[in-house]
């Protein structure tokens, strides 16, 4: 609050001195509760990967990460991966080990890490492209109920004329949808399909009955964007 100035003045010293009593206090209830220690040393990782109260150094942020993996947190190695996808602030870029590091993830059905691999595979980004492990890949994500997998996975079904699409599509939108009010956005996946399905865009077929129920969707939640196309 005090740092973004929500709902107060910005105050940036007081902001670093909050975040610092916070890292410490990360510290002590990791110490006291080793259960839960692998969300507390977590959130450590976070505030030297980000830069919160903290000099950013990538190189602690891994260290605290991994501390959270072995103590079972799910979402530690995947935020190491990103770290050297990315490389700089203390650490190298290494794709391979980031690949890794995914991979075991993966292995674990972590899904955001399923996810992330699953897109390099489809793309053949910083990989060898390979269709087949990424749609298996999203099909893992899907298992744990990740939308934008699901997505990844509808697209790939309809250019196959596979009628698994239509429903792929409908699980990821109705999930985006009920977290409208956290962080969507206008230019949502739905919205971008809808589009797609009305204009046959990006080589999809045209077809009005789904650019309907898509834009419907979307104007039902306040997207700006799908209204004006309804008028």
């Amino acid at each position: 609050m005090y740092r973004d100035g929500v709902g107060t003045e910005i105050n940036d010293p007081l902001a670093s001195m909050y975040f610092y009593n916070a890292f410490k206090l990360f510290d002590q209830k990791a110490e006291e509760d080793l259960q839960a220690s692998g969300k507390y040393r977590y959130r450590q990782g976070m505030m030297y990967m980000k830069g919160d109260g903290l000099p950013v150094d990538y190189g602690k942020a891994v260290e605290y990460f991994s501390e959270a993996d072995r103590q079972g947190n799910l979402q530690a190695y995947y935020q190491i991966a990103q770290i050297y996808l990315k490389g700089g602030e203390g650490v190298e870029r290494d794709v391979d080990l980031a690949v890794s590091f995914l991979k075991d993830a993966a292995a674990k059905n972590r899904p955001e890490s399923c996810y992330t691999l699953g897109k390099m595979y489809l793309e053949g980004r910083d990989i060898e492209k390979d269709e087949r492990f990424a749609m298996w890949l999203f099909e893992s994500a899907v298992q744990k109920g990740h939308s934008k997998a699901a997505y990844e996975l509808a697209k790939l079904y309809r250019a196959k004329n596979d009628p698994e699409a239509e429903k792929l599509f409908n699980q990821s939108f109705d999930k985006q949808r009920g977290k409208a009010n956290e962080y969507y956005a206008t230019w949502t996946d739905e919205y971008k399909e809808a589009r797609n399905y009305l204009f046959g865009l990006n080589d999809v077929e045209k077809n009005f009955e789904l650019a309907l129920k898509f834009m419907n969707a979307q104007a039902d939640i306040g997207n700006a964007y799908a209204i004006y196309d309804l008028v």
